[in-house]
């Protein structure tokens, strides 16, 4: 599977998760949401905010911009 990356960083939680072989549940609960709220995070019907916003971002190492759906 192609998933697309920055310097080695994945430019989406989806590439994050494919990347680790994870599944929706697996990654929701490293991340602290569950599976259904991961589920929506990974297709944009979920900001994460606050002290969420910046644990995805250290965890996954995928970009602020993206994770707020703006193009970085």
């Amino acid at each position: 599977m192609n998933t697309p990356t920055r310097k080695g960083k994945p430019q989406s939680l989806a590439a994050w998760r494919a990347k680790r072989g994870l599944t929706l549940e697996q990654a929701g609960r490293a991340l602290g949401y569950s599976e259904s709220g991961y589920w929506k995070l990974e297709r944009g019907q979920r900001v994460p905010r606050g002290g969420k916003l910046l644990r995805v971002h250290l965890v996954t190492g995928v970009d602020i911009a993206a994770l707020l759906g703006r193009a970085s």
